[in-house]
Formats: structure tokens, sequence, C-alpha cells
């Protein structure tokens, strides 16, 4: 007891990246260590503190006044003594692009974002997550802040302390390392099942690996185990997946180690409507509405049916159903050549 209490120094002081850094490491420890559902919580509470001051220590570095959520409240007496109501994540990631500070791309953004709720969610409410899924995301907002950290600190910008605490911080990020090697080979021998039945496997919208994911009857990812009906997986494709696969952030080389996706070229523009419901479309095959639109790394527009596993790799130019390319004649389906016979042939199912 003697020799903790000679640890603690009479004075507590940190400056923000250090304690942001410290946060993280304590972080990273807790969720990649956690034995029981009381660490992961503070994991996971640390790692969203963690993520907000890192961010934020940028802002700080460019203007000292950025960091005042009231701009006719700032005041340099406030902000040296910390008595004053800061910037949320969001208005500090919105600040870091208006000001060109940091680039990063919507999908960080999202996951950052994503995972500071998920803190929220735990500290203030009912509360119910897998393990493995709290894991995953925190996997991603690792790396981004891992990228961050090494391109906006420079070593000879830090002192002694915050030093220890990135070099702390990068060691950590093994553990995370060895948890998704460690899950790929617990979900091999089922992807190897699948390969067998010659099953098509695509990216997961859960947990965005990619070919992880079986989408034929009842959707199952051999990943994350994920599990759902072929109609709410094809929601949540396109909510997590497709939305986000605009001309700022299509991705593609997934990275299996990081679990992160390097974007392609900004000018390969596709811009996708933003309504889940319009990106959702009946499959001409099994006649089920649960095709969902998918835009390839060729950014071409492709359609994935989440009930009979069928991919199309077009649409008809007037209806813009999906359909297979040997089905169009000029572009379009038979119901939009022959009108008359569709509606007869309605008629006749109703």
């Amino acid at each position: 007891m003697q020799s903790e209490k000679q640890n603690i120094p009479r004075v507590l002081e940190y400056s923000l990246l250090e304690n942001g850094l410290d946060f993280m490491v304590s972080g990273v420890r807790e969720v990649s260590g956690a034995h029981d559902q009381r660490r992961l919580k503070y994991g996971v509470l640390h790692l969203g503190a963690g993520i907000e001051l890192v961010l934020k220590e940028k802002l700080r570095r460019f203007d000292w006044k950025l960091l005042f959520r009231y701009p006719k409240r700032i005041d340099q007496q406030k902000y040296l003594s910390g008595d004053f109501v800061s910037v949320g994540l969001e208005e500090c990631i919105e600040k870091l692009s208006k000001y060109d500070l940091a680039h990063l791309s919507q999908r960080s953004q999202d996951a950052l974002v994503s995972f500071y709720n998920r803190r929220n969610r735990m500290q203030h409410s009912n509360f119910r997550e897998s393990k493995k899924k709290i894991e995953s995301a925190g996997l991603e907002v690792l790396s981004i802040i891992f990228r961050f950290t090494s391109q906006h600190f420079p070593p000879s910008s830090l002192s002694k302390e915050e030093l220890f605490l990135l070099n702390s911080f990068h060691a950590g990020l093994k553990n995370f390392r060895r948890f998704i090697r460690h899950q790929k080979n617990a979900s091999a021998p089922q992807l190897v099942q699948w390969h067998a039945k010659h099953e098509r496997l695509f990216n997961c919208p859960n947990c965005s690996r990619p070919e992880t994911m079986k989408a034929a009857g009842r959707v199952e990812c051999a990943f994350c185990t994920y599990s759902d009906t072929a109609e709410n997986a094809a929601q949540l494709y396109v909510a997590n997946v497709t939305v986000r696969q605009e001309c700022s952030h299509i991705y593609h080389d997934f990275d299996d180690v990081t679990g992160e996706y390097y974007e392609l070229p900004s000018d390969l523009k596709y811009t996708p409507a933003t309504d889940i419901s319009s990106r959702l479309h009946w499959c001409p095959h099994c006649k089920r509405k649960t095709v969902a639109e998918h835009v390839n790394k060729d950014c071409t527009l492709g359609f994935i049916c989440f009930n009979c596993g069928k991919v199309f790799e077009a649409c008809c130019i007037k209806c813009g159903a999906p359909q297979d390319l040997a089905s169009l004649t000029r572009e379009l389906c038979v119901s939009c050549r022959h009108p008359d016979k569709a509606s007869r042939t309605a008629r006749t199912i109703a």
C-alpha cells in the first residue's frame, strides 16, 4: 500500500492529448482483456472518452477557441482553468473538416460517432450487445485513431509522457490483431463448409467483413455470427453498406489485420439515393423483396438477393428492376417491353 501511495503525485496534471491517450490505453486494455461485463463496460467508456479528447487536441493545436461550444463565451481564463462547455464529438469532426485540419472519410466519421453513441447508450440507458460486436467496432475506431495520431502528432511534438502513452496505445492494438486472427480461425471451418457447397458469400452488413456471409434463406455470417431474415438483412445491408458507397467513400482492398478499407479515387462518380426503401427491390427469381443494391469496386451498380443468393449485374432502364443481362433487350425487361402481356399475367396471378 505504501508503494502505491508513493506513485501518486501531490498534484494531478494531464495535457489534453495525454488525458485522451491515457483513456485510449485503458480502453484497449479493458476491452481486449475483458473477462466480465464490468471490464468491457469501462473499456467502451474509456475508448469513447479517449476518441473525443484525441480529436479535440487537433482543434486545440490550431486554435484553442474552437474548443468552445458557444463562441460568445470564449474566454482565455476559462479555457486555462477548464471552466467552459466544449464542443461534442460530431461538432469537433465538423470543425476538423471545415478548417481542413484533418481528412476523415465518411466511413471513419460514421464509425467514430457510432462508437461514441454506443458509449452514451451504455452509460445512460439499458444496454445489450455482444462482446464480439463491441470488439469489432472497437477495432475499427482504434485503427482510425492510430492513423490519426500517426499523421497529426509526430513524436517531436509530444512531451515525454505523451510519447510514452502513444507508444503504449500502439502496443495495445496487438491484442485486437490477435482477436481478428482468432475470429478468422474460428470462422474458417464454417467458411470451408459453405465453399464446399458452392454457397455464394457476401460482405456482412453487421461486421463489414468481406465474403463471410451466406445469403440463401436465413442469412448467416461466419465471422460475427450475425443471423437474420433475408428481409431484415437486405435493409441492414442498404443502411450500413450501400448508402455509404458514394463517390468519396467507396472501399476496396480490405486489410485482414486492421479491418480497414482503402478508398478508391474520388473522381469515380457514383451518387446513390439515401432512402433505404428505394434501394430495395423484388427478386425476379424468388419473387421476394429481398434484393439490395450494391456498388461494385468499379463503381458499377449491382444487386444481391438475400433470400436466394442470386446476383444481378443489370437493371431495366425504365422500371429499375434488377435483371439478368440475358433477359434484357435494349436494356428493357420483359414487363416494360410488353406491358399489356405483363398486365394480363398480373391479373391472372391475382
